[in-house]
C-alpha cells in the first residue's frame, strides 16, 4: 500500500511539472511541425511526442509556436521591440493589418511575465480585467520595422497611430475606448478602417 501511494505521489508530480501542451512550431522558413511543448525562459520546449526528450528552440529558427487545447489557440510570436533587443516571445492577442502583442499572459493569479517563468498557456479569460495590472502592449503592422510601445501616454499615442481612421481617433479621445480595451480598438480598426 506505501509503495503504491509513493508511486503515485511521484507520478501526479512528474505530470506537474513536466506538462506540455499540444504545439505546433512554425519556423522562419514556415514549415510546420506538431507536437507538444511549453515556454520557459524565452525559449521554446518541444517534444514530437510525450515520450520524447524536449528539444529547445529559440528565434534563431523558430518564427512563431501555437498552442491548442480547451477549444482556444494561443499564439506566441518571436518579436524585436527595438534595435537594441533581442527577439522575446510575446502573446499575440489579435492578429490582422495591425497586429497586437502583449509582453504578458495570464493565469488565475493575474498578470504574468512571459519571460520570467515557465509557462503553459493554457487559460480562459477575456484580454483585459480591469481588477490586475495592465500587460505591456505592442502594436505592429506588417511593413513596419518595430513595433510601437503603447505602454506611456496611451490616449496620445493610439490616436497618432491610428491617425488614418478619424472614427476610431474620435472614439479614442472623448474616452469611448480606453486603454483596456485596446483589443476592441485594434479589431476596430482591422474591421472597418482598413481598405
Amino acid at each position: 500500500m506505501r509503495f503504491t501511494f509513493v508511486l503515485l505521489v511521484i507520478f501526479f508530480f512528474q505530470n506537474c511539472f513536466s506538462q506540455t501542451d499540444q504545439a505546433k512550431l512554425i519556423f522562419i522558413d514556415n514549415t510546420e511541425l506538431d507536437g507538444f511543448a511549453t515556454i520557459k525562459n524565452n525559449k521554446i520546449l518541444f517534444r514530437l511526442s510525450l515520450n520524447d526528450i524536449a528539444d529547445e528552440w529559440d528565434e534563431n529558427m523558430v518564427k512563431r509556436i501555437i498552442f491548442y487545447g480547451y477549444n482556444t489557440v494561443f499564439i506566441y510570436a518571436y518579436l524585436q521591440i527595438n534595435n537594441h533587443s533581442k527577439p522575446r516571445l510575446f502573446e499575440v492577442v489579435t492578429e490582422g493589418n495591425v497586429t497586437l502583442y502583449s509582453d504578458f499572459t495570464r493565469n488565475k493569479n493575474g498578470w504574468n511575465n512571459l519571460q520570467d517563468n515557465s509557462r503553459s498557456p493554457m487559460r480562459t479569460f477575456t484580454f483585459f480585467d480591469p481588477n490586475v495590472d495592465m500587460p505591456d502592449i505592442y502594436l505592429k503592422r506588417d511593413f513596419e520595422e518595430f513595433p510601437v510601445d503603447l505602454n506611456y501616454n496611451f490616449k496620445k499615442q493610439a490616436m497618432d497611430y491610428f491617425s488614418d481612421c478619424e472614427v476610431l481617433v474620435e472614439k479614442i479621445k472623448v474616452g469611448k475606448l480606453r486603454k483596456n480595451q485596446i483589443d476592441e480598438i485594434v479589431n476596430y480598426y482591422n474591421d472597418f478602417c482598413v481598405e
